[in-house]
């Protein structure tokens, strides 16, 4: 049974097989999370503004995410969704983002933002 709010629950596993000729048997503990497929991240509505070039790396703030909505509800950072990692967020041009959910949330989304030149003064 799928749940929108439920507990981390722990499995064991007795055996893990890897490919066809390599097994491995032990005891091996994961934890899951179940969530429901609408509180999934990756299915997200995810627009950024574009940033502008610092010399360093350039990161999202709440206010970045020009629109970030779950099946038309909006999310916010900190509380549904967090940011994992960024990839080219040093230089002008396409730089990723890959978000998380969080608490009621869950499943990954990576998104690309831009980063412009410097505008001078």
């Amino acid at each position: 049974m799928l749940c929108l709010f439920c507990n981390l629950n722990s499995y064991k596993s007795r055996k893990i097989q890897r490919g066809f000729k390599i097994s491995y048997t032990g005891d091996a503990d994961a934890t899951y999370r179940i969530i429901e497929k609408s509180a999934d991240i990756s299915k997200a509505k995810i627009t950024i503004a574009a940033k502008e070039y610092t010399g360093s790396a350039v990161t999202l703030e709440k206010d970045d995410f020009t629109t970030f909505t779950l099946g038309g509800t909006p999310l916010t950072l900190g509380t549904d969704y967090e940011i994992v990692s960024y990839t080219n967020n040093v230089k002008k041009g396409t730089a990723s983002v890959t978000v998380r959910g969080i608490n009621s949330c869950g499943g990954m989304k990576t998104v690309k933002f831009k980063i412009g030149a410097k505008v001078l003064k």
